[in-house]
């Protein structure tokens, strides 16, 4: 029990942090600023009319960066100053109505640009994100390599029941956020490990010493490693790992598979994107 209470209160840690999330911006991504120009007056004198303005230009190296998507834009929030390459687009302006790009902090920038549409062409922005992941893990397809017990040969064993449990790992990111339709879309990688718990079905043909000739299902503890490719929300990838039956300590001798190593495919589905 104490193991587990660390490990759940050591996922929801990690969760927790991934909402923050931390953004690597690739050189040559396309970024704009907007600074407050309207000239300070004397007490008395009437004000001028606002002044603004903004300028977009190319990151010159990478940098890292918070990312906030603001419906149709993000607000990126760089550690350090990023240094830029090129010519910047400039424009002058007397008024700003979105009350986020009139206030950017220190090092925030926005994107994409709305300098007259049409001068600065980027519409979209591709950064690398690496994080704490989530997911539901469904084991799809499990293969049982053929093994020799005590002189009896088990042949090669493929199963299709399927078993669902959670998985944490970390996962490596390219993101592209499209301006045209407000989405981003992930292309992923994610190692980690999954734990489930399944029904493991003991018969003639998987027991030994003594030999089970009444079909009959037994819970099991099922733990192992896994590779995910994903598209979103939606992985598919490899997974290998163990099974262990509990309840029956006679099982752990009588079922010929008891933690040995088997390989599959797995789909899963993220919850933390």
């Amino acid at each position: 029990m104490r193991h587990t209470t660390i490990f759940i209160c050591a996922i929801l840690s990690l969760a927790t942090a991934s909402c923050v999330k931390k953004a690597y911006i690739f050189k040559g991504s396309e970024i704009t600023s907007i600074t407050n120009t309207t000239p300070a007056t004397a007490p008395g004198v009437p004000p001028p009319s606002p002044t603004y303005s903004i300028q977009t230009q190319e990151v010159s190296g990478g940098k890292k960066a918070k990312i906030t998507q603001k419906q149709n834009y993000l607000l990126l929030k760089f550690d350090n100053a990023p240094t830029f390459s090129g010519t910047p687009i400039l424009q002058t302006v007397n008024s700003v109505t979105d009350p986020d790009k009139r206030a950017l902090a220190a090092n925030t920038y926005y994107f994409p640009s709305d300098i007259n549409p049409g001068t600065a062409t980027k519409t979209k922005l591709t950064y690398f994100t690496s994080q704490f992941s989530l997911q539901t893990l469904a084991v799809a397809l499990r293969i049982r390599k053929a093994i020799n017990v005590n002189g009896t040969q088990f042949p090669l064993l493929t199963e299709s029941n399927v078993n669902v449990g959670l998985a944490p790992g970390w996962k490596f990111s390219i993101n592209t956020f499209n301006a045209a339709k407000a989405k981003t879309n992930q292309y992923s990688f994610t190692p980690g490990v999954f734990l489930s718990l399944s029904a493991t079905q003991l018969d003639n043909t998987n027991t030994l010493n003594p030999t089970i000739s009444k079909t009959q299902k037994v819970p099991s503890f099922t733990s192992g490693l896994y590779g995910m490719f994903g598209f979103n929300t939606v992985n598919i990838g490899f997974v290998c790992g163990t099974d262990k039956p509990f309840g029956d300590p006679s099982l752990d001798k009588t079922w010929i598979y008891n933690g040995k190593f088997w390989y599959g495919i797995a789909v899963g589905l993220s919850l933390i994107k």
